[in-house]
């Protein structure tokens, strides 16, 4: 029952007990004051509480008779609640069901997981060449250091004796230069 129905009814009851009492006169207004007149008060509390008492009324019997069904609150499409493959038929719904917001959010989620993709293949491609660059300069600092070497060991038998292009050649093609 609505709050706003058994307000209408709290009132009524008042309105009975205050006639009963004596608190007030029963009154009927030209024109009808629906807010004031004991009978207009009375007369609509009952009538919007006997509608619902048979709408709970309808639905107990529906209950009762196994008519027993559930419903997409977004679209209406109706379910049998009692069938063996019901909460199948009814999770699938939720999943196709165009105004259900876990659809809206399945394509919220496909769209961010492909953008996502894009972002890790442009990651990984970005990784490789990070990875190459830096094997190249490892192998570039290898090398220096190899000529650093190639340049000491050259100073220290200068001293000591002239080199020939033959030799120069040699240490050359020894730590992978070009003449």
């Amino acid at each position: 029952m609505s709050d706003e129905l058994i307000a209408k009814i709290d009132k009524a009851h008042k309105v009975v007990c205050d006639l009963c009492s004596g608190k007030r006169k029963w009154i009927m207004s030209i024109p009808a004051q629906p807010n004031d007149d004991p009978d207009l008060i009375i007369g609509e509390s009952l009538r919007e509480a006997r509608a619902e008492i048979i709408s709970l009324h309808s639905r107990v019997e529906e209950l009762e008779a196994g008519d027993r069904s559930t419903y997409c609150a977004y679209c209406g499409q109706s379910f049998p609640a009692d069938a063996s493959d019901s909460a199948e038929l009814v999770g699938e719904h939720i999943l196709a069901c165009e105004k259900h917001p876990i659809f809206q959010l399945r394509q919220q989620v496909a769209a961010l997981e492909d953008r996502n993709l894009d972002y890790d293949v442009k990651c990984t491609k970005l990784r490789n060449e990070l990875i190459a660059a830096e094997s190249r300069a490892t192998t570039a600092e290898a090398q220096v250091k190899e000529l650093i070497e190639a340049g000491n060991e050259m100073s220290r038998q200068a001293s000591y004796s002239r080199w020939i292009p033959e030799q120069w050649a040699e240490l050359v093609a020894k730590i992978g230069g070009k003449q």
